[in-house]
């Protein structure tokens, strides 16, 4: 029987693969180059690393399969948005300040029957601008 709360933990940890590699085929036909795909640094993880012109953008994926817990866009607290800038600025560092800027950017995706409504927020919010 299925849970009409939402998925079980076992889909649950098989949404995120999905909902980034859907991520990345909408950045790619929009025409980003994606750099990394579940980056980390320490305990960190950036969902997506892609880069548009000169600049880096640090993109936050979020999947839901059941509006149940609200939409996915809402999920997305003050400590990930910290986290996602440390470990943002970390690969910018690493790459030797190659790109003039950083984004950060969040894609939801809300998978229903036979439906797949995805929205994509350039610059969701703003780092603290340790990165300047």
């Amino acid at each position: 029987m299925q849970n009409p709360v939402g998925p079980e933990p076992s889909k649950k940890l098989r949404t995120g693969p999905l909902g980034e590699n859907l991520a990345a085929i909408y950045l790619q036909l929009q025409g980003y180059h994606i750099l990394e795909q579940n980056y980390r640094v320490g305990h960190l993880e950036v969902d997506l690393l892609a880069k548009k012109g000169s600049t880096l953008i640090v993109v936050e994926v979020k999947l839901r399969r059941s509006s149940y817990w609200g939409k996915p866009l809402a999920h997305i607290s003050e400590k990930k948005k910290r986290d996602l800038e440390t470990a943002g600025l970390t690969y910018w560092k690493r790459r030797r300040g190659q790109e003039k800027a950083i984004r950060f950017d969040v894609i939801g995706i809300e998978l229903g029957l036979g439906s797949l409504v995805l929205t994509h927020i350039d610059r969701a919010f703003s780092g603290t601008g340790r990165y300047r």
